[in-house]
Order: structure tokens, then sequence, then C-alpha cells
């Protein structure tokens, strides 16, 4: 009976790695709203997500590469571009594994967005 549940909880494991090997989970862990914007090893831009403080999301390119030639599937490893909503860079992360959580505080970069920064200060 162990050797069973063991069999059937090695490939649930292996199951989970192939379903998200495509895959990025996105955190915004600043007090911004901001836009992340995720782009292959080749440039190609793949998805964009708006999202508020202290909000996630998963970008995965399962669906769109569905039946496709593998060369027609997106290249790692990816870069995260976290943006303000005013267009100013937040922060960036290069070298990004398919499967990895990328928290916009992690990413390289000025971490500040002006414009919501004074609304803030002001009480807006």
């Amino acid at each position: 009976m162990k050797k069973i549940w063991g069999s059937l909880l090695a490939i649930f494991i292996c199951f989970q790695g192939v379903s998200f090997a495509n895959s990025i989970n996105l955190f915004n862990d600043s007090v911004y709203t901001l836009n992340a914007v995720i782009y292959d090893a080749n440039g190609t831009l793949l998805g964009e997500f708006v999202l508020n403080a202290r909000d996630g999301a998963t970008w995965s390119d399962d669906q769109e590469n569905f039946g496709t030639e593998i060369e027609n599937a997106s290249q790692t490893p990816y870069s995260v571009n976290w943006t303000c909503m005013g267009g100013t860079a937040y922060g960036s992360c290069s070298d990004v594994a398919a499967g990895a959580l990328v928290t916009a505080q992690s990413c390289g970069g000025s971490q500040q967005c002006q414009k919501q920064m004074q609304q803030q200060q002001n009480g807006y």
C-alpha cells in the first residue's frame, strides 16, 4: 500500500512540474499599482498585467502554444519589467526561470513611483 501511495505521489509531483513548466508567478509586494511586462529571451512580448498593491497573477504560455511546434514556444530565460502606471520604470528582473515567483521589490531599479508617492504624501 505504501508503494502505491509513493508512486501516486511521484506521478503527482511530476505532473505538477510539467503543467507549470512554462509559467511565471507575479506578486506586487509594493505599495503602488504596477504594470508587469513579461518578455522571453528573444525580446518577444509575452504578457502584461496590471497589479494592485499586494496582488498577484500567473502568466502561462501553455494555452498559447498548445499544438504548436516546439520552435514556436517562448524561449527561457524570461525577463519581467515592472513599471509605474505613469510609465516610469520601477524595477526589472532578468534571467527568470520558468515556474519562478517574481516579486516587484526583488527586481533591481528605483522601486518608486513619483506621482503615486506624491498622492500618498498629500493624503489622496
